[in-house]
């Protein structure tokens, strides 16, 4: 995406608060409709309790973290094949991760992006660990390839806490001599399973032991049936799907690189397999089975020129010297890592803007992109999109109740932000519809109401008429709401009360011109805002009383009605 910035936050899991009594006061019927960000109309039973238990998480079996590599994500191997070995064999709780975004780019950004990948998937680790008591020692990071890195890099952000890390053929191009690849330091008991590069250079996989026991299965360089490096490469899965259900495979110790070359290793047994979690405690021998001599050597002895190999099988031409993408890479923004926002082309000097979706929505649906480009495509700005479908696709009930958490964590998000490179709280500008209105409310309060501008299209209705956790005007130093489905009244998908410093009801704030349905009205809150940030041409007249609402027929002092000016005020 072009412009000067345009992030994407995923929420993850969030507390999800208790409904309070004013949450059993509204006036609504039982049952309404509410529509989703695709205008799908749903049923919703306003007295529904709340699904407290947002996933089938079980904390107290152990839980499995699988990784892909390059040019991958969650639907490609090794993720579907070892996902479903565990499943089929116990009762385990299994994470895949899909990291595509950054995966998808050329090798060199992937390879450089891999530490804040796996930083970032330790940081949500110790999230779940802290929200369900999961204990790290019950926790198994398996990766491939790049993926291997990053799980290391994972359990190294957890300071080697987790019982064990599983690196599956890790990736060779630019890891030799990298101070970021998985090492024995990365877990309790870290393995490694070489199937093409064994001790040697020139394969895909990396070409030196890494790891407490680094497994090379038939020498680790070329493995029975296969005539590409790629199959080589992928053997190391394979093998280890196959230990998962039924723990077949033995390696032994060896004591020279050419054992392993000539799979003659004699030494002390040790099991390739998936089920001990913690190695006995008589078993110094699981150590790198042959440690490899460092050469004088300070760059990757690889050619410039390799291929590379995607999810699919797939092989790429990959240049090992070429610059690496770093719009790419200085999008990633992390939650209390101060490199991700230096590193990133985050511009503290110029105003920034975060849009929140609403229910059953993600950063897909139309309110975001519009918005954005809106904006991108009138000034220097910062925009950063929230993407909180964890919470949003859950019923409405439930996603009510959970807005003040994740409103929270987003003000919380934005003063590490300030903390970090001194962006302006009176530089930021929030706008959320529906029951991302009320989302940016609290995000606002979080940050004492010191944030510039707040924007509430449209703010849901349902649960919110008497809630204090709803859109107020105290969330900002000026706070604006765009009412179109709802009006002063109850009934619309709306909130039907004066929320803010400015409340705006364009055409009577009820029925909006061309529509015939609530969804139309709704949406014509962000679709009107949007405009005002190109045009700023819409303008509206102070009202004395609801007749002149409902009428539209308001005399009073004039105002425009969104636009991006910070320092607007009504």
């Amino acid at each position: 995406m072009k412009g000067p910035l345009a992030i994407l936050l995923l929420a993850t899991a969030v507390p999800v608060e208790t409904p309070t009594e004013y949450s059993l006061k509204h006036d609504y019927p039982r049952f309404i409709k509410f529509p989703d960000g695709e205008g799908k109309m749903h049923d919703v039973d306003l007295e529904a309790e709340p699904d407290m238990k947002l996933s089938n998480f079980n904390a107290n079996v152990p839980t499995i973290v699988i990784v892909h590599g390059w040019l991958s994500n969650r639907y490609t191997d090794p993720n579907p094949t070892v996902r479903k070995a565990y499943l089929d064999k116990s009762d385990v709780n299994v994470i895949t991760v899909d990291w595509s975004r950054l995966a998808l780019s050329d090798y060199a950004t992937a390879a450089l992006g891999i530490p804040a990948i796996g930083r970032g998937i330790g940081q949500f680790l110790r999230f779940l660990n802290s929200v369900t008591g999961a204990a790290y020692s019950n926790m198994h990071l398996v990766g491939f390839s790049l993926g291997a890195h990053a799980v290391g890099n994972a359990g190294r952000e957890l300071g080697g806490s987790v019982a064990r890390v599983t690196a599956l053929d890790p990736a060779g191009p630019m890891w030799n001599y990298n101070s970021n690849r998985v090492n024995p330091n990365d877990g309790v008991y870290v393995e490694a399973i070489h199937t093409d590069g064994g001790y040697t250079v020139g394969g895909l996989g990396i070409g030196s032991a890494v790891a407490n026991a680094d497994f090379f299965p038939n020498g680790g360089i070329s493995q029975p049936g296969c005539l590409t490096n790629l199959c080589n490469h992928n053997r190391a899965w394979e093998l280890f799907a196959s230990t998962v259900t039924s723990n077949h495979l033995v390696g032994q110790q060896c004591t020279s690189t050419l054992q392993i070359t000539w799979n003659t290793c004699r030494g002390t047994s040790f099991q390739l397999e998936c089920t001990d979690w913690t190695p006995a405690e008589d078993t110094p021998y699981i150590a790198s089975a042959v440690p490899v001599q460092q050469s004088a050597m300070t760059r990757d002895p690889y050619p410039r020129f390799i291929q590379f190999p995607d999810g699919d099988g797939n092989m790429h031409d990959v240049d090992l010297e070429s610059e690496p993408d770093m719009e790419v890479l200085n999008e990633t923004l992390v939650m209390n890592d101060a490199n991700s926002i230096r590193n990133s082309n985050f511009n503290a000097n110029v105003p920034t803007v975060v849009i929140v979706h609403g229910w059953l929505s993600n950063q897909n649906t139309d309110i975001n992109p519009v918005i954005r480009d809106a904006y991108l495509g009138k000034s220097d700005v910062n925009v950063i999109v929230l993407d909180w479908r964890r919470l949003a696709i859950s019923n409405y009930v439930t996603a009510a109740n959970g807005v003040p958490a994740v409103g929270r964590g987003l003000g919380q998000f934005l003063a590490f932000v300030s903390s970090v490179n001194g962006a302006r709280l009176d530089s930021i500008h929030l706008v959320g519809f529906s029951l991302g209105a009320h989302l940016v409310g609290n995000a606002g309060r979080e940050l004492g109401g010191r944030v510039a501008r707040v924007t509430g299209l449209d703010p849901a209705g349902p649960l919110w008429n008497y809630n204090r956790d709803r859109l107020n005007e105290n969330d900002g130093v000026y706070v604006e709401a765009i009412h179109t489905d709802g009006g002063y009244t109850v009934g619309g998908l709306g909130i039907g009360t004066v929320v803010a410093n400015a409340d705006f009801f364009p055409n009577g704030g009820i029925s909006q011109p061309a529509c015939l349905t609530n969804i139309c009205n709704h949406n014509r809150a962000w679709e009107l805002f949007a405009a005002t940030v190109s045009y700023n041409h819409l303008i509206g007249n102070l009202c004395t009383s609801n007749l002149q609402i409902t009428f539209n027929n308001c005399r009073g002092e004039a105002l425009h009605m969104g636009n991006d000016n910070l320092r607007k005020w009504g």
